[in-house]
């Protein structure tokens, strides 16, 4: 039976992932890695359910029944804004530019510590992060309403290389320190 990995996005597929699944293959020939994509609602559903035995996601993870391994890599922030919005003039941004440009309202079931790192409610000056639009419920709707200029969002490297649009770009965030 294969271990199943679970994973928000192909780009998490890092090479120091490829190296340990190669790695643990080589001493276990007769396992298998499955990986398998993970539902934008609840990552963690499939790993409580059993359904995974491991995930690949951002830090921090305080939740009494789940363990975290070590750090494999790490990403820099960036905010996807359309093309044609105010911040996309630019080649960077701070957190602080984001109070005052709303965000999306993502109907994700994070952990509260890992929910306010990727979307923090305010900035490090203490200003709020405005929410728009609907719940988003899945990558491709978070993408739409960035290209459409309802809202900007903070990301991973890894969703840039995996959500792609004509009408989105991806602008470092200067003043965050990588996920």
């Amino acid at each position: 039976e294969p271990i199943r990995l679970g994973i928000i996005s192909p780009a998490q597929i890092t090479p120091v992932l490829r190296e340990l699944v190669d790695a643990f293959l080589a001493a276990h020939p007769s396992s298998g890695v499955e990986f398998v994509g993970l539902p934008f609602a609840d990552r963690f559903a499939p790993l409580r359910g059993g359904d995974v035995q491991l995930v690949v996601t951002s830090l921090p993870i305080d939740q009494p029944d789940l363990a975290t391994g070590p750090v494999l890599s790490r990403h820099p922030r960036l905010l996807a804004a359309a093309r044609t919005h105010p911040l996309a003039r630019g080649t960077d941004v701070s957190i602080e530019d984001l109070a005052d440009h709303p965000i999306g309202d993502l109907a994700i079931a994070a952990p509260p510590e890992l929910a306010e790192e990727m979307t923090p409610r305010h900035t490090p000056s203490g200003r709020p992060i405005p929410r728009a639009g609907p719940p988003i419920r899945h990558p491709t709707e978070l993408l739409l309403a960035v290209a459409g200029g309802a809202v900007v969002q903070p990301v991973l490297a890894p969703f840039a290389a995996t959500f792609q649009h004509p009408d989105v770009v991806y602008l470092p965030i200067r003043d965050l320190p990588p996920s």
